[in-house]
């Protein structure tokens, strides 16, 4: 079952640690739910794992999110013997929209697929790698724990904040039917406003 680690905040809330009241402005603790949806509409993420000799190690690789799990291809390697040995990973995600910078973590159990119905069903044969050499070993990641917070570039409790932006438009207002998702995605493309007239001064 996967949980939400509250140890930076509430889901959807501000993460305590200064300002008024105990709060940093701008810090955003991310619901699980929420934390899927950026994964999910991603592509890249970094797998940490453990080595043999009982450090860490970091991979960025290419990744398909579905369903609660994360697939990714690999090869035989470093990587895999680590997998294979030493299964607790964590997997991180992170990108930009137009609230800001966010990251997600997921920790979890990895497992090389064997079941040829698995492979067929999860969609990874078709997962585009972007490393020269061919990949055609596939692993799920099963997390057990997701997290994920949002740095706000600007305070989204600001007061009078009437800031331009490609969702409102100039000074807040909207200027085309662009449409934003729950986690701050805009799809479209905002219009040039309508010109103020300009009428010249009346001659005296």
């Amino acid at each position: 079952m996967v949980t939400m680690d509250n140890r930076g905040g509430g889901a959807d809330s501000d993460v305590s640690g200064g300002g008024a009241h105990g709060r940093t402005p701008g810090v955003e603790a991310l619901s699980t739910a929420a934390c899927w949806r950026l994964v999910e509409s991603s592509t890249i993420g970094r797998l940490a794992v453990e080595r043999a000799d009982g450090g860490p190690d970091v991979f960025p690789l290419d990744f398909l999110a579905r369903d609660g799990r994360v697939y990714m291809r690999t090869a035989p390697g470093s990587k895999l013997r680590s997998i294979v040995s030493r299964p607790a990973v964590a997997f991180e995600v992170d990108g930009e929209d137009r609230r800001g910078w966010w990251s997600v973590v997921l920790r979890g159990t990895a497992r090389r697929m064997d079941s040829q119905a698995e492979i067929d069903s999860s969609g990874v044969r078709d997962l585009v790698s972007h490393a020269p050499h061919e990949k055609l070993v596939y692993i799920c990641l099963e997390p057990d724990i997701v997290t994920g917070r949002r740095v706000h570039t600007v305070d989204p409790r600001a007061d009078g904040d009437t800031g331009d932006d490609p969702v409102n438009g100039i000074g807040g207002r909207r200027t085309s039917p662009v449409q934003e998702d729950a986690d701050g995605a805009v799809h479209g493309k905002a219009e040039k406003p309508t010109p103020i007239p300009h009428l010249s001064p009346p001659r005296v």
